[in-house]
């Protein structure tokens, strides 16, 4: 094996454009050129915003990859809802032509990717999934996205199918399929009992036991993409249990704004999140002076509304004025409950977002607990630096760090007698193929 290449669990994606044959006699070469340009152009943006990769472009179809170069936790997402854009563009533009639409293809699985070969596009991976991806596209029929197996598994929360049976596809067998129908609105709930990292799950425990005593307490949890840093967190304020809960999911700056998760935190307290909305709301937690003023902070970094005052000042300043009330917000939330406030992805945070985390879990006498998750090269920021060790309390901060990492056989053997048969062998069989440790389907807790 290549230094370059390793073994990456990855999502790939088959875009096809059809009806260009039929088109290209009535438009004519030159115009057709122009129009699959454009289709390609705004596709392959659509990908990219959502951490994809465009490896090549065959024919009239466009080959993509989630997982890599980078990874991340809901790559098989992603590409489903990249695939999904990508759909309603073609569906909903003029400048996709007449007669023209696209047929997807996706599957998620085990590949050799040369990391190597990002640059130039030309055999970046090597796979089982690459195959089933490319036949599923070519049996879907025009504006229909099919998705295997593992695809299916790994978004089954997230999305809505109908189920295709076996289809037989050359030179693989017969495989699964589902034909992809809708998102769904809101996070289905896990079925999968939550198993192992015991020792970091009372570490949060701990912090919630410390939060609701009156001391604001910041844990980081840290781990590389994929590990269950999300999982974890969420399964301690299950357990937590009567706490209030407001949280946020932070992405890299191409993909949402970074007024974003801000204006998620609002969302998590205040139903429609107006400007008008949160005005009341902060009127009637802080009262008649003070509450505007606040509101009007909270608005500006959340980019509900502008305010003048902080187009005036320099970026420091607007930087600790939102702190400042946004501690003011929080700790008023926490006089009726322990409060707690999860972020993930901390790692693609803005420096805004930063400073509040760091403002509100500073020496702050409130039942606040916020989680964050991390991937490790974020452990050492200038914005945001707690110690590591281990999980012991430090300072008035009183910071966690908990670390996920891999399950114990047993573990897995527990997780694997929870999960359908197919899970049961996909998590068997991955075991003896990655360098002594297990890896687990997309979905697992």
């Amino acid at each position: 094996m290549d230094a370059r290449s390793e073994i990456r669990l990855v999502t790939c994606l088959f875009v096809d454009v059809v009806g260009s044959t039929d088109a290209t006699l009535r438009l004519g070469p030159e115009r057709m050129q122009r129009l699959l340009g454009d289709a390609f152009a705004e596709m392959s943006a659509t990908i990219t915003a959502r951490g994809g990769t465009v490896e090549k472009y065959i024919g009239d179809a466009i080959f993509a990859l989630f997982g890599a170069p980078t990874s991340h936790a809901d790559d098989a997402e992603r590409a489903l809802r990249a695939a999904d854009a990508c759909a309603r563009w073609s569906s909903g533009s003029a400048s996709t032509g007449p007669g023209l639409a696209v047929r997807v293809g996706i599957e998620t699985g085990e590949a050799l990717v040369d990391l190597g070969a990002v640059e130039n596009r030309q055999r970046m991976v090597v796979g089982e999934c690459v195959n089933i991806a490319a036949r599923l596209q070519q049996d879907a029929e025009p504006g229909q996205i099919i998705v295997g197996p593992t695809c299916h598994d790994a978004t089954s929360d997230a999305a809505q199918f109908e189920p295709l049976g076996t289809l037989p596809l050359k030179g693989l067998g017969a495989v699964e399929a589902w034909r992809f129908t809708g998102l769904r609105a809101g996070e289905a709930a896990r079925e999968v009992e939550f198993v192992g990292r015991e020792a970091e799950l009372a570490a949060l425990l701990e912090a919630f036991d410390i939060g609701r005593q009156g001391t604001a307490m910041l844990a980081l949890i840290v781990g590389p993409p994929g590990q269950g840093k999300s999982r974890l967190a969420s399964e301690a304020i299950r357990r937590a249990s009567q706490i209030g809960v407001m949280q946020a999911r932070c992405r890299p700056g191409t993909e949402t704004g970074i007024n974003t998760p801000l204006r998620q935190l609002v969302e998590g307290d205040i139903a429609g999140a107006t400007p008008e909305a949160v005005h009341d709301r902060l009127s009637s937690l802080l009262g008649g002076h003070d509450g505007p003023e606040v509101a009007a902070a909270v608005c500006h970094s959340a980019g509900l509304a502008v305010d003048e005052r902080l187009l005036a000042i320099s970026r420091y300043e607007q930087r600790e004025l939102i702190a400042g009330a946004w501690r003011r917000y929080l700790e008023a939330v926490a006089r009726h409950a322990t409060l707690s406030v999860l972020v993930e992805d901390v790692h693609w945070a803005d420096p805004v977002l930063l400073r509040v985390i760091d403002h509100v879990t500073s020496e702050l006498a409130a039942p606040i607990v916020v989680l964050a998750t991390a991937r490790p090269e974020f452990v050492g920021s200038a914005d945001l630096r707690p110690r590591q060790i281990g999980c012991r309390s430090i300072s008035a901060r009183s910071t966690r760090t908990p670390s996920t990492g891999w399950w114990s056989l047993s573990e897995t053997a527990a997780v694997a007698d929870r999960r359908p048969s197919r899970g049961r062998r996909a998590i068997h069989c991955s075991s003896s193929s990655s360098r002594g440790r297990v890896r687990v389907p997309p979905n697992c807790p």
